[in-house]
């Protein structure tokens, strides 16, 4: 009877221990692949804008912490500061950005409980439609993250997805932008002891992210002015006589060339290319590459302090006067 009395004692015990689930401590690491959905824009390009040139995301959590590292960025989830800090390997500045800062709304809530198995996990999916972007994750109640703070956290809004699948770990995610595609896909789960000094942020001056310039597009040396002085003295706007005709009745009229180009890291031009072809003269059209393809060099594009390809536009006008 006393043998009986214990077993029943010890198995009581073995499933209330089993049924607690205990806050996720170790390290989580993800595959990151990045797609581009457009001919402008280069995988490269998307790349190193979403995902700072990294192909694995090392996720590292405890008491309601967190560190991300992936490729050139670093970012630190603070709890009790309820702050992010993010650290561009380029640059010496120690960037921060409120939980309470982002403003951008989710327009539509997508749950699922039939999803897939991850790293032995099965997980449920949720799909969070927003204005500019559509989010799928997996996620599986067999972790549990301390979202005490976490909870409050509007950037990307966090505060939703906690809302919605309370403490439970996503180990997939599949980000639609109208230009790429960005995916997290679990490679590793970790449970382990991280170390507090993981968290210590590096001392470096800080600046709010939102009032940071991390993104440079591609310019003409000399800013817009000497661009547009450099247009009017090389483009040969004689050729307006010859193959502009002025309609009756009015005075003047304007062909506008658009020529499509690529800056490259170098500050070259390239992939020049005229996007109007069918609505404008041969002759008009070969005028307007030739005087963007004899500019002298650009300054590059740059992402996160690195020089990147960029496409850009540039309309060329001839115009007619009687």
């Amino acid at each position: 009877m006393k043998k009986i009395s214990l077993a029943i004692v010890l198995s009581c015990l073995f499933f209330s221990a089993n049924s607690q689930k205990k806050d996720f401590e170790g390290r989580i690491t993800y595959k990151v692949v990045v797609s581009s959905k457009t001919k402008n824009y280069e995988d490269a390009f998307y790349k190193l804008l979403f995902a700072a040139n990294g192909d694995k995301l090392v996720v590292d959590i405890r008491n309601g912490n967190m560190k991300q590292t992936l490729g050139l960025y670093e970012a630190w989830y603070i709890g009790k500061s309820k702050r992010c800090y993010i650290k561009f390997r380029n640059i010496d500045t120690l960037y921060f950005r409120e939980y309470s800062s982002d403003t951008s709304r989710v327009l539509d809530i997508v749950k699922s409980d039939s999803g897939s198995v991850i790293a032995g996990f099965p997980c449920k999916s949720i799909t969070l439609k927003k204005s500019a972007s559509n989010v799928l994750f997996l996620y599986t109640d067999g972790l549990q993250l301390n979202t005490e703070y976490e909870k409050d956290n509007t950037v990307d809004n966090i505060n939703v997805l906690i809302r919605e699948i309370g403490t439970a770990i996503w180990l997939y995610s599949k980000t639609d932008y109208d230009g790429a595609n960005i995916t997290d896909s679990c490679l590793r789960i970790d449970q382990k002891v991280v170390d507090d000094h993981t968290f210590d942020l590096p001392a470096l001056p800080q600046k709010n992210v939102l009032d940071a310039m991390l993104f440079h597009k591609a310019k003409f040396r000399g800013g817009d002015m000497a661009w547009q002085r450099y247009l009017k003295n090389n483009l040969n706007s004689s050729l307006a006589i010859r193959y502009i005709k002025i309609p009756k009745g009015q005075e003047n009229a304007t062909v506008k060339v658009i020529v499509s180009f690529v800056v490259s890291e170098d500050g070259s031009i390239s992939d020049i290319n005229v996007t109007n072809k069918a609505e404008v003269d041969s002759h008009l059209a070969n005028e307007a590459m030739r005087v963007i393809r004899e500019s002298p060099v650009w300054e590059s594009a740059t992402i996160y302090g690195v020089k990147t390809k960029m496409p850009a536009l540039q309309p060329v006008n001839f115009m007619l006067t009687k």
